[in-house]
């Protein structure tokens, strides 16, 4: 956007979601990151595999 500053520092939340190795995903069902990018806080999050396929 026109706005865009590029040189602005942000903070910057990186979410790994638990659950033992056994369930759990990054789903905004309930972990939902509108709060934090409302307050232009930049959301990581990450899915990975918890067992075989």
């Amino acid at each position: 956007t026109s706005n865009y500053n590029n040189n602005a520092k942000h903070s910057v939340l990186v979410f790994l979601h638990g659950g033992s190795f056994n369930g759990g995903s990054n789903n905004s069902t309930y972990l939902s990151p509108k709060y934090l990018m409302d307050r232009d806080i930049i959301v990581v999050t990450v899915n990975y595999r918890l067992g075989i396929l």
